[in-house]
């Protein structure tokens, strides 16, 4: 993918229907973002999951997960109220 072009993602805020979903006084949001598609390896299909999982995430280095965030953050910055979004994230988990 050319990380210098616009990319779609998906914002998912659950708290915004079911204030349980984060600790009081704290909000949840799930970002997704597509990816290219998964060079196939017919190997990985006989390892167990795990390991297959693992396999096919070295295809994704740290630097272009990195950007990738970095641009996300970017682009929901311009809206009101996330502006400093980054300085609010309390736990994240990339996967």
């Amino acid at each position: 993918q050319n990380m210098t072009e616009p990319f779609n993602f998906y914002v998912h805020r659950p708290t915004k229907t079911d204030p349980t979903a984060a600790p009081p006084g704290c909000d949840v949001l799930m970002i997704l973002v597509p990816c290219q598609t998964l060079l196939h390896n017919d190997l990985l299909s006989e390892m167990p999951k795990v390991d297959a999982i693992a396999e096919y995430k070295k295809q994704f280095d740290d630097e272009m997960v990195n950007d990738l965030r970095d641009m996300v953050l970017k682009r929901l910055g311009v809206l009101d109220g996330l502006e400093d979004l980054e300085t609010y994230i309390a736990d994240e988990v990339i996967e």
